[in-house]
């Protein structure tokens, strides 16, 4: 019987990622899923995982999604019948040192702020639960009651044997080998003919690289390396609900495996697999262990759990798990591809993630979004530089160990460093910079006083760049500052029918006179916030767009995904054309005026416009905004000028004294001003009247846009969720990304971002508070009840909580 030559879906790749895909489309009622498997199920990766089902994520919406994986695993057997392993027997972390136990008591603080139980252990506590254990160097465990183990393979034929019972089928031994796109279908070609279907999912796991760059040349950035696991001879008196126990300081898991103890490590430096390709019929293959190269662990594991040096060892595994350059999953719609997604890249959770993944796949397909965001881990991100062969090399044997670091505020990657640098670099770097890490780009983070000083000192604290980065910030803010904006991303729109086309994805009115600027958000169709962006209106029909960074790549496909077909309009993503620099302070009209003849007075050149200025010998579009609360202008012009100007702004730097400012500087300026960032303050979880952001819409402009009629049901409705400004008191711990907001004791929210405010004199941080009496929230209610920000365990009172800016409220000093 041969295979199909059409269906609704087609699922390629038979791990247990792929079965939950098709069982989660089946479920959600979609038509004609097909799953095909070169080999066997679970022939890849997922036949020799642990299996081990943690629930505590590096963020709140991905504890959420794991959440839900453990409530499936729960029923799916009784659903299908067939077994899976499920055991909910707990999982304890194990801290060693000081700074990894401040880590658990934020995260455990977290856990309970999403009702996820947990428990923080003392040494002695630890040992009376579980006297294998050697404690003698813990300084406390993080007991997490819900976790539990798996066996990958019977999980795996439970998801298979669901969506077969749900009417998909599923083939094994059929080989994808290409896809092309039609007009309203996919083609899946195949070893054994061609299925057309209306979606197609790449599930193929460590083949996701090379399957993206051959099938639709898309970036999938990831990288096999070897992963061993250990199985002990059997243990005399092991019970079968011991939990799972993740060392994470020495990298070790352990947990039971039928009266044995299995344990494995993620090694300090890994060892890169398949650099010169995945051959297709690896199946239920191993990689001969290299037995010196994991010696050390398995003496941290005799150390840990003493019992495993009193018997043998049985089996020394060693098999292939794909990373990725950034530790997260490769998921979600491929850009240019009409309903064609990815999801590979697991970072060794691809069997605790796999329910969640085919959650979310299914609600793209069925309802057009997915239902939390996602977007850390979106394979529009990628640039392609970052799938390039030598870059995941160096990057994955630093990633795999760092799985287990300390999750420092700020903490930056060594390996697979200078991809990426801007015209100014060396200006920077002989002005002792200390750089970071966005999208391969070298970023100045702070400026030391001596290249001696430009080192940094990690802690949850005051880092050793406090002051450095104090002093820029004040510069800023009471006389300038100069930063190097050349990483931002820039795109080109043009056309006849450019304004048309930006209008319908912009929230705000871009049909505005040439040279005047706009700021606004990018909706999806439930109203959650894509993006947010400058747009510069350069000609009739001419647009500039400015980016986050961070988001080139997102940004440009979702730019270039909503240009209807036969619109004249074209983008060009010119962000490596472009060098950039920003001038921002009180005193920056009076530098900027010298260095050009352009007339830079209020009446002229007023807030929210653009202009094209001489600049020494360039000529540059000078675009008035600040991202930093103050006056300023952000300077855009052709980088072959670049190297003239780094002469010019050198003897500038000279004259008038002109401070360089980094990233952290920007940050706390942003957050004392209340500005929001993508990916931490705004995202697809929120709309515009969540994020106080309905200054960027424009509900009546012609044509409307994306998101409006979700925008407008959501106003109706009323908003019960708001973001706000929060002010601690000096002495407070620093706060930065998921506390608790606790009001009159109740959890109300979490903080999206924070930062030390120079000006504000305590730590400033944003986060999104929610009435629980559904009711709007307003500055009287802010003001009627004590409001507390949960640290570590510790809750500090907050000295002043606000719906405006505590800095600057009227944005007077940004329009002087």
């Amino acid at each position: 019987m041969g295979i199909p030559t059409s269906a609704g879906a087609v699922v390629i790749g038979g791990g247990i990622v792929g079965c939950s895909t098709a069982y989660h489309l089946a479920k959600r009622g979609v038509s004609g899923v097909i799953l095909i498997e070169r080999q066997k199920l679970t022939s890849g990766t997922t036949w020799h995982a642990a299996g081990l089902i943690g629930q505590l994520r590096p963020t709140l919406n991905w504890t959420r999604l794991a959440r839900y994986g453990t409530e499936l695993f729960r029923s799916l057997e009784t659903e299908t019948g067939q077994s899976t392993g499920y055991q909910q027997i707990g999982s304890i972390r194990l801290a060693t040192q000081a700074p990894r136990e401040e880590e658990f008591r934020r995260a455990s603080a977290k856990a309970h702020s999403i009702g996820l139980p947990n428990q923080l252990l003392t040494p002695e506590e630890i040992s009376e639960r579980w006297p294998l254990i050697n404690v003698d160097d813990v300084v406390l465990g993080l007991w997490l009651p819900e976790d539990g183990k798996a066996n990958p393979t019977d999980t795996t034929m439970a998801f298979a044997k669901g969506a077969r019972a749900l009417g998909a089928k599923l083939y094994e031994g059929i080989c994808a080998v290409g896809l092309a796109p039609g007009k309203d279908h996919l083609t899946v070609r195949t070893d054994q003919g061609e299925i057309k279907a209306e979606f197609v999912f790449n599930c193929t796991g460590m083949w996701g690289r090379e399957t993206g760059r051959a099938w639709t040349a898309t970036p999938v950035p990831l990288h096999a390396c070897e992963h061993y696991y250990v199985v002990t001879d059997s243990i005399d008196g092991l019970p079968s609900d011991f939990p799972v126990v993740r060392d994470v300081d020495n990298a070790l898991y352990f947990k039971e495996d039928a009266g044995k103890m299995l344990f494995g490590a993620t090694e300090l430096r890994a060892k890169p697999w398949g650099m010169e390709g995945i051959p297709n019929d690896f199946c239920f293959d191993e990689i001969p262990p290299d037995y010196d190269h994991f010696l050390p662990s398995i003496a941290n594991a005799g150390n840990r759990m003493p019992v495993i040096n009193t018997v043998g060892l049985q089996t020394v595994f060693n098999g292939p798990e794909s990373f990725t350059p950034d530790q997260k999953m490769q998921l979600g719609p491929v850009p240019g591809f009409k309903n064609y997604f990815v999801a590979a890249g697991m970072n060794t959770v691809g069997i605790q993630a796999s329910a969640a993944i085919g959650r979310l796949l299914s609600e793209w397909v069925v309802d057009g979004v997915a239902s939390l965001d996602v977007s850390d881990s979106l394979v529009s991100r990628n640039l392609p530089f970052q799938a390039g062969q030598q870059f995941l090399y160096d990057r994955s044997i630093e990633t795999v160990g760092v799985f287990n670091d300390i999750h420092w505020p700020y903490k930056q990657l060594k390996s697979a460093r200078g991809a990426r640098r801007s015209p100014f670099h060396q200006m920077l770097s002989d002005n002792h910079a200390f750089f970071g890490d966005t999208m391969g780009w070298e970023r100045p983070l702070w400026f030391a006083p001596s290249a001696k000083k430009v080192c940094v000192d990690y802690s949850f604290g005051r880092q050793n760049w406090f002051e450095y980065s104090a002093a820029e910030h004040n510069a800023v803010r009471n006389d300038v500052g100069l930063m190097d904006y050349s990483p931002f991303a820039k795109y080109e729109l043009r056309g006849r029918d450019a304004t048309r086309v930006l209008q319908r994805i912009c929230t705000a009115n871009v049909d505005i006179d040439v040279d005047s600027v706009v700021y606004t958000t990018w909706l999806n169709q439930a109203g959650g916030i894509e993006s947010d962006l400058t747009v510069v209106r350069t000609g009739q029909e001419s647009y500039l767009i400015l980016a986050s960074s961070a988001n080139q790549a997102k940004d440009f496909h979702w730019l270039n995904d909503h240009i209807p077909d036969g619109a004249c309009a074209v983008a060009t993503d010119i962000t490596s054309g472009l060098a950039g620099l920003a001038l921002m302070g009180p005193r920056s009209r009076d530098i900027l005026t010298a260095f050009t003849g352009a007339d830079l007075s209020n009446e002229t050149f007023p807030f929210s416009t653009s202009r094209t200025i001489d600049f020494g010998y360039a000529m540059a579009r000078a675009v008035r905004v600040s991202y930093a609360g103050e006056l300023g202008w952000e300077l855009y012009f052709p980088t072959e000028f670049a190297g003239h100007i780094v002469e010019r702004v050198a003897a500038w730097r000279s004259e008038f004294d002109l401070r360089l400012v980094g990233l952290q500087a920007v940050d706390s300026l942003r957050i004392e001003k209340f500005f929001k960032h993508g990916g931490h303050d705004i995202s697809t979880d929120e709309t515009p009247l969540n994020a106080g952001m309905m200054f960027t819409v424009d509900l009546d402009k012609p044509g409307g846009f994306i998101g409006r009629e979700a925008l407008l049901r959501q106003r109706s409705e009323g908003v019960s969720r708001r973001i706000v400004q929060f002010l601690l008191p000096p002495e407070a711990t620093f706060a930065y990304h998921d506390e608790p907001i606790l009001f009159d004791g109740r959890h109300v929210g979490n903080i999206t971002s924070g930062s030390y405010g120079h000006t504000l004199g305590g730590w400033v941080c944003l986060g999104y508070f929610e009435n629980s009496d559904r009711g709007p929230v307003t500055q009287d209610l802010l003001e009627s009840g004590r409001i507390e920000i949960d640290i570590a365990g510790t809750r500090w009172p907050v000295s002043k909580a606000s719906l405006r800016a505590l800095y600057d409220p009227s944005g007077s000093r940004l329009r002087s």
